[in-house]
């Protein structure tokens, strides 16, 4: 790929923050008072992480069980450092999350019709009350759909280009797996992938 595709490609990544920043901005700025009691929950042991309490993998849980990985609250960790501690530092990562889910979808969308990633990416940024819920709370659902996009750019490439199949099926594994830590029941599209793949 050639410099000048990976500047256009990371221009448009920027634009795609920018936007979902701007259009967001109102539950952005009033954090304090849009933090969903789950993410407060998990956001506390990302905060006891970053004041140097143990490592944990999993979120605590009620249940004699958990399914959440810690993933997404470890992402939170660096806008701690950089903008300090407030319920928007753990927001961040969700809008980061959601550009990257859109950033690639709109990769895959133009390797099967080059006119319409523009299209994609409009519909995707200007999008439902319910996606724009998840673009402003960092849950799981946000990690895992870059996740899942991001598993479904690296299979096009395996698919499409034999050349370097080995490190891109690491690539992709290592994609898959990181989704079932973070969500167990990610492995019903980690199946659906693998499925595909063979």
């Amino acid at each position: 790929m050639s410099v000048q595709k990976i500047m256009n490609q990371l221009l448009l990544f920027i634009l795609i923050i920018v936007a979902l920043l701007i259009l967001n901005y109102p539950i952005l700025l009033n954090a304090d008072f849009f933090i969903h009691y789950d993410e407060l929950a998990q956001g506390v042991s990302a905060l006891n992480l970053f004041r140097g309490g143990p490592l944990l993998f999993y979120y605590p849980s009620t249940e004699k069980f958990s399914y959440h990985g810690i993933l997404q609250g470890l992402f939170a960790i660096p806008f701690f450092k950089l903008i300090g501690v407030s319920a928007l530092a753990y927001k961040l990562p969700a809008v980061l999350f959601y550009a990257m889910h859109t950033w690639c979808t709109c990769w895959v969308a133009g390797k099967i019709n080059p006119k319409t990633p523009f299209l994609v990416g409009l519909l995707m940024v200007f999008c439902s009350k319910g996606m724009s819920f998840i673009v402003t709370h960092t849950w799981t659902n946000g990690l895992l759909l870059f996740l899942g996009s991001l598993s479904l750019v690296i299979f096009v490439e395996c698919y499409t280009s034999k050349k370097n199949i080995h490190l891109k099926v690491f690539f992709l594994s290592t994609t898959l797996g990181l989704s079932i830590y973070a969500y167990t029941y990610s492995i019903i599209y980690v199946a659906t992938i693998l499925l595909i793949f063979i």
